[in-house]
This record gives C-alpha cells, sequence and structure tokens, in this order.
C-alpha cells in the first residue's frame, strides 16, 4: 500500500520539478507562453517507472516522464530527452532541496 504523501512536501518537490523543466527548456518556453507546468497531486504520478506521467514539451520534441522513486515518496524521478537529438536523455532525482543529475546521454 502507497505511504500518503505528505501534503506539506508537494508544493515543495513540485517546485523542483518545475526548477528542473525549465533547466532543460527555458529557451523553448520562453516562446511558448500556453504551456501548463505539471502538477504533482496526491495520487500522481504513481510508484516506479512503469507508473510514470507523461509531460509533453511542444518544441522540445521530446517532454519528461516522472514518477515517485519508491514508496516513501520523498524523491521523484524525472527522465527528458528531444527525439530528434540522440543522446539528449537525462534523468535527474528530484526532492525539496533541489535536483541533482544523476545519469545522461541516453535516448
Amino acid at each position: 500500500m502507497d505511504q500518503q504523501l505528505n501534503c506539506d512536501v508537494l508544493p515543495a518537490i513540485q517546485q523542483q520539478l518545475h526548477n528542473t523543466i525549465l533547466s532543460r527548456c527555458a529557451g523553448v518556453l520562453k516562446d511558448n507562453k500556453d504551456f501548463e507546468m505539471p502538477q504533482l497531486t496526491t495520487t500522481a504520478p504513481g510508484v516506479g517507472e512503469r507508473n510514470a506521467v507523461w509531460c509533453g514539451v511542444p518544441g522540445m520534441y521530446g517532454g519528461f516522464n516522472y514518477w515517485w522513486a519508491d514508496e516513501s515518496k520523498t524523491t521523484l524521478v524525472a527522465e527528458s530527452w528531444c527525439r530528434v537529438v540522440g543522446g539528449s536523455g537525462q534523468r535527474h532525482e528530484i526532492t525539496t532541496t533541489g535536483f541533482k543529475l544523476v545519469d545522461e546521454g541516453f535516448v
């Protein structure tokens, strides 16, 4: 059974997810005023990569998959890539205090 996500933690991790997205594609987003940043909820995304949520970024030719790393729901994992640029894949781990690159060069 999933541990209930602490609602005090959710906004901080969501902000760090947004920061991660901006770090990857701020240039594309400055010209796309209609893009809406993804919103985390207490039920989405799920735990594990199989339960990831997709967020396409127009103009990036790709986007972000993100999911909770484990049942504790204290670390969000986000993978991003551009399908027209080989090796553009990056994986970040996101917590309340920031995000860090943990893998790159895939896809």
